[in-house]
């Protein structure tokens, strides 16, 4: 392959991709029941950017009624910095795990097998294995160890939400699935929650699991299973584009081949499978444009929403 090629094969898959709907692309805000969750997000996020920032970001600032029990801090690869708060205006328990900092994150983004979310689960779950090492080890020091049974006593409530941002609302989403056994009414929000389920278990998880995708976002789109079914999609356009590639290209740069349909039916590629045991997808999600929420998240964060 040379670099004409990949371009060729790129503009053919851009053009597929304009007529049909991406397996992951996730429903505007306004068409998605999940707007109800949107104002729950609001008032959850003031705990996910806290995860970040301990000292610089005051949750009191943000209008937030809150106690935090205890903070955890990095401990190296998939064992994430975190924090057990309860917020009195929600009635709720917060665990907020933070999202990429450092080198150890990065390596558990990288462990990015499919692996069973349980050896005995029967339900055949699939999930990323780097993130769910990580939700174990926050469902061990809280669960295993009393706290959070300690949290949700003295906050007098059986209400939980999980949050996080990026790899800590992957870790989070994993965690809830391990939580929603003991604590049933366990609720996730995520913002830009990366692709961490098979396709069964985020169906199964809709219900519990909300992540606020902001416009094209990639976190969300990128996973094994995308950057796999990509690479399909571009032999597909090489292998069935009969046309002279200095033609497609010069059609596609000039709006044409969109426009007069050009490129015949056999020059598109073919659609990548969506029945790979790859193919991780985020739960219910929603999209909204990043001006809107950055209003809105403001507002939050300035007490005006509380």
């Amino acid at each position: 392959l040379v670099l004409t090629d990949l371009v060729l094969a790129l503009l053919l898959v851009r053009m597929r991709q304009g007529e049909r709907p991406h397996p992951l692309n996730a429903p505007k805000l306004e068409d998605t029941p999940a707007l109800a969750d949107f104002g729950l997000a609001v008032d959850i996020f003031p705990y996910v950017l806290n995860a970040y920032f301990p000292e610089d970001f005051d949750l009191a600032r943000s209008g937030c009624r809150y106690q935090v029990y205890r903070r955890w801090e990095s401990q190296g690869k998939n064992r994430p910095s975190f924090f057990l708060a309860s917020d009195d205006t929600l009635g709720s328990v917060v665990i907020a795990i933070r999202g990429t900092m450092d080198i150890a994150d990065w390596l558990t983004n990288l462990e990015a097998d499919a692996v069973l979310i349980n050896p005995d689960d029967r339900r055949g779950w699939r999930v990323h294995s780097g993130m769910l090492q990580a939700a174990r080890y926050v469902h061990a020091e809280v669960v295993q160890s009393g706290e959070l049974d300690r949290a949700l006593q003295t906050a007098r409530t059986q209400r939980l939400i999980v949050a996080g941002h990026s790899m800590g609302a992957g870790v989070a989403a994993v965690l809830c699935a391990l939580l929603r056994d003991k604590f049933p009414h366990c609720r996730c929000i995520g913002f830009g929650t990366p692709a961490v389920f098979s396709r069964d278990a985020a169906k199964a998880l809709a219900p519990a699991v909300t992540s606020v995708i902001v416009d094209k976002d990639v976190v969300p789109r990128l996973s094994l299973h995308s950057c796999m079914a990509l690479r399909t999609e571009l032999v597909a356009a090489l292998t069935h584009c009969k046309s002279s590639k200095w033609v497609v290209i010069l059609r596609c740069l000039r709006g044409t081949a969109t426009t007069d349909n050009s490129l015949s039916e056999n020059e598109l590629p073919m659609t990548a499978s969506e029945d790979s045991p790859l193919l991780f997808t985020t739960p219910q999600s929603f999209t909204t444009g990043g001006g809107r929420i950055s209003m809105l998240l403001t507002a939050r964060l300035s007490g005006a929403g509380s």
